[in-house]
């Protein structure tokens, strides 16, 4: 009888202000997954443009085991729009590689509590779903 090794993930919240040569660390790792690399723009210039865009924020990591498998950035920013009652946290990207799908379930269930521990009433995910096109989803917290 065979068993399945339940893999354990878990997360870690790194902030711009004492994190940054993490945090850039974090995006020359996963920049590559995003869709400024699939629509041919070069790879420096993409990473360096992450980069710009990660300044101010915090990036919430998923691992497996000490691996990072998974990031989502996270504005420290809340905001109020005529979309959604009451203030929301944005995320600025999300990127889980390929084959971690339950790691990407740990990843937003924990930015999700996060959002909430920072008084958000909603959580903000923009996602590429094709190479013209975007979905924004919103979490009631």
């Amino acid at each position: 009888m065979s068993q399945t090794k339940k893999t354990l993930y878990n997360t870690r919240l790194y902030n711009w202000g004492n994190s940054s040569d993490y945090i850039i660390s974090l995006a020359k790792e996963f920049h590559t997954y995003g869709i400024g690399m699939k629509l041919g723009m070069p790879e420096e210039e993409h990473f360096q443009k992450v980069v710009q865009e990660l300044q101010g924020d915090s990036v919430l990591a998923v691992f497996s085991g000490d691996v990072p498998v998974g990031v989502v950035s996270l504005s420290p920013t809340l905001f109020q729009n005529s979309h959604y009652p009451g203030k929301a946290m944005l995320t600025g990207f999300i990127v889980v590689e390929p084959g971690y799908s339950k790691a990407g379930a740990v990843l937003m269930r924990d930015a999700k509590r996060i959002a909430k521990e920072n008084g958000a009433d909603w959580l903000i995910v923009t996602r590429a779903v094709n190479d013209t096109d975007y979905l924004q989803r919103g979490w009631k917290l």
